[in-house]
Order: C-alpha cells, then sequence, then structure tokens
C-alpha cells in the first residue's frame, strides 16, 4: 500500500492521467465527426444544463424554464462559477465536467487504497471503465457530480467523519433526485448494521438543502415539481416504474430497438448483476459491507425502471448503473495480478472508450435515440 508520503504525487498523477485521457476523448470525437465542439453540446440533456448555468445566480426564474427543473441545481451551478473564469460557456461546459470526472477517480484512488496495493492501477482503470463513463465524462451531464459525491461520502464514512458523510449526500442530494436512494443507504447501514441511532438527525438534516431547492420552485412555479414528465417539459414518457424486468423483456423485443442496444445493455445488466452478487457475498464483511448497503437497493431500484412511450431501462440502463461501477472495481479487480494485466486491460479500455463515444455518437445521428 502506497505512503502517506506518497498519497498527493499519486492523487496528481491519478487526476492528470484522467483528465488528458478525456481531453484526448474529446479531440477524437470532435475530428471523427467533423462537428464543433459547440455543437456536440446537443447531446442527451446537456443543452438542459447549460440553460440552467447561463440562468444563476437565479436559476429557473425564466418562466420558459420549467421544463428543466427534471435537471438539478448543482452541476450547473459549477459551470457558472468555472465561467466565471473562462467566460466561454462552452469551454466551461467541458472543463468542468472533465474536471469533476477527474476528481471522482482521485477519491477513488483515495478508498481503493483502504482495499488493495493496486490502488493506482485500479483508480487509472476507474477513469477508463465502463465506456459509458468515458462518454457522460465528456459531455456537461450530472453523472460524473453523482459519483464525486457519492465517492466523497464512502470515503468520509469509511474514515468514521460522519457528519462530512452526510454533508456529501446532501449535496448529492442537488445533483440528482436519485441520490435520495443512497442516503437512504448510508442511513440504513448506520441503523441497522452499526446502531448508530443517532445518525437519523443527520440524514434529516440532509435532506434540507433538497427541501429548500422545492421550495425554491415552488416559489417560482407555483407547484411542486418532482419527477417532471413529458407533457411539463421533461422526457419522460408516461409512467417510468413497471414490473421488475419489464424494460428487458419488452426491449428486447421492440422493433425500433437497434440490436447493438440490446445487445450492449442486456451485456451491462449481466456485468452489474456480477457486482451484485459480491456484494451479496459481503453483507458482513467488515466495511466493505457498506458496499452492499449503497448496491443492492440501487440495483433493484433500476429493475424496475421502463416508461410507456420511451423504454428507459433499454435506453439508459448503462447510465443509471454507473454509480456502481466502482465497487465492482474493488470487488474483482483487487488481488494480485500479472505484472501486465493493469497496463493490458487499462490500454485495451481507453481503445474501447474511445471506439465506444465515436460509434455512439455516429449511431445516435443515424438511428436516433432508440440505437
Amino acid at each position: 500500500m502506497a505512503k502517506n508520503t506518497e498519497l498527493p504525487y499519486a492523487a496528481a498523477a491519478v487526476f492528470l492521467f484522467s483528465a488528458c485521457h478525456k481531453l484526448l476523448g474529446l479531440l477524437i470525437l470532435y475530428f471523427a465527426t467533423g462537428r464543433s465542439l459547440g455543437l456536440l453540446l446537443s447531446f442527451g440533456d446537456t443543452p438542459s444544463y447549460l440553460r440552467i448555468a447561463q440562468s444563476f445566480p437565479l436559476p429557473y426564474s425564466d418562466p420558459a424554464m420549467l421544463a428543466s427543473t427534471i435537471h438539478y441545481p448543482l452541476y450547473p451551478m459549477t459551470i457558472y462559477l468555472v465561467n466565471l473564469l473562462a467566460n466561454n460557456w462552452i469551454a466551461s461546459g467541458y472543463l468542468s465536467i472533465i474536471g469533476i470526472s477527474s476528481l471522482a477517480s482521485v477519491v477513488f484512488y483515495c478508498i481503493a487504497r483502504k482495499f488493495s496495493s493496486h490502488a493506482f492501477s485500479l483508480a487509472l482503470l476507474s477513469s477508463c471503465l465502463p465506456p459509458k463513463w468515458v462518454q457522460v465524462s465528456l459531455y456537461p451531464l450530472s453523472e460524473p457530480v453523482l459519483m464525486l459525491f457519492l465517492l466523497l461520502a464512502v470515503l468520509t464514512h469509511l474514515d468514521r467523519r460522519y457528519c462530512w458523510s452526510y454533508f456529501c449526500l446532501s449535496i448529492l442530494l442537488l445533483s440528482r433526485p436519485l441520490g435520495a436512494i443512497f442516503l437512504m443507504s448510508f442511513l440504513a447501514y448506520d441503523v441497522f448494521h452499526e446502531r448508530r441511532y443517532k445518525h437519523f438527525i443527520y440524514a434529516a438534516i440532509a435532506t434540507l438543502p433538497f427541501i429548500f431547492f422545492h421550495g425554491y420552485l415552488y416559489v417560482l412555479f407555483g407547484k411542486i415539481l418532482l419527477f417532471q414528465h413529458a407533457d411539463k417539459g421533461g422526457t419522460w414518457g408516461g409512467s417510468i416504474f413497471s414490473w421488475p424486468l419489464a424494460g428487458l423483456l419488452s426491449g428486447l423485443v421492440d422493433a425500433q430497438l437497434t440490436v447493438a442496444r440490446k445487445l450492449y445493455t442486456t451485456i451491462e445488466f449481466l456485468l452489474y448483476c456480477c457486482v451484485v452478487v459480491a456484494a451479496v457475498k459481503s453483507l458482513k464483511d467488515g466495511m466493505a459491507s457498506l458496499f452492499s448497503f449503497i448496491i443492492i437497493p440501487y440495483f433493484a431500484f433500476t429493475l424496475f425502471l421502463k416508461g410507456d412511450n420511451h423504454n428507459w431501462w433499454m435506453l439508459s440502463l448503462p447510465r443509471f448503473l454507473l454509480p456502481l461501477a466502482p465497487f465492482g472495481f474493488l470487488y474483482y479487480f483487487c488481488a494480485p495480478r500479472h505484472k501486465y494485466f493493469y497496463p493490458a486491460l487499462i490500454t485495451a479500455s481507453i481503445l474501447l472508450g474511445y471506439a465506444y463515444i465515436v460509434g455512439s455518437h455516429y449511431m445516435h445521428i443515424q438511428y436516433g435515440p432508440y440505437a
């Protein structure tokens, strides 16, 4: 295990590797697609996050921004702060997301040091896998923000700094509403596994920023806005929930979805199933038992995703399950390996990630959101 004196240098190396990896990926995407960096920002939810950022310091204050209330303010605020220095919204979007995702790799390195002598290699690997992580780390999307604060919550909890852990979870709630699941997971672990009953107070306090945010939206729009649907500006057509795995079963026979999409999502699902199996086995495994309380409820939640007009399970599962990926590295790659194992795996992961972001872009252009 690395000595404490080596930590700053190793952490800096992880950050630089991750940032350079993402910048090179952005350049490859730019030259491979022939599209400007501004035009690339039309991908997915990025226009909405940029609109929110541009509305600061009073976010969502324009009545026309009702549609953007499905996206939470933490990441747009980061873009806004970076733009105060960069004075360029496009550059601020890219710089903020690359910086945040690189910081997430650094925090993961700090966690991995507690479990493996190969923490540095695991951290480099975590910046390259899964390929979907590479993609969302290039575009101004909120997944890296959620990942960063989830990992910070884990790290501080492992260090027994519980107040800071719940503080990170409170901030997490302002990145994506799914953060509520992780808050409940930490609370369940503390209460039922560790018998720390006073952590109910920490959890209650952690919800205050979330409550204040929705109170602010209520003042602006005169109604409670939580999990908006398509008719109110969002893209969630119909109910997003159904019977467990209904999204998988209906997606496999959906003629609108490409074969590549069906195969990719199914493989990702099976790989994450392996993470869940390891989580079940480690329920009583010391510090790692915290991971089980995080993984199992969140994975169970995703089983119910579907959507009536928009198959959320088949189209978005790889994005939804990204928070579980770092724990998979800790479960399956901590043991000693051949000296060429990590360099070979990291190199292959880098190439796979670049191929994915370019291929995904072309598939999206050709087949639309069902690619």
